[in-house]
């Protein structure tokens, strides 16, 4: 099952609206920093980096995804993100 988040962010980058998605995954991000155990904070990290890289911000996105390979892999988000990761 999607979280309401997930579904959020990926309405966004389907629609290209690229500047949208990095400012409102920004947003969750502050929310959420802390929460380690927040299963959507993996999410919320992809998606600001797909963002970031749609956006020719390349450099931007590379700290956000040397925190998504750093992930434990016990993590559900695990699959999805090293999916991603590729």
């Amino acid at each position: 099952m999607v979280s309401g988040v997930a579904e959020e962010l990926r309405s966004l980058y389907r629609r290209g609206e690229y500047d949208a998605l990095a400012s409102r995954a920004d947003q969750l991000q502050h929310r959420h920093r802390g929460k380690d155990d927040s299963i959507d904070r993996p999410i919320i990290c992809a998606a600001r980096a797909a963002a970031l890289i749609q956006l020719g911000r390349s450099q931007d996105a590379a700290t956000l995804l040397t925190e998504l390979a750093s992930l434990d892999p016990a993590h559900p988000s695990h699959p999805t993100i090293i999916s991603f990761l590729k």
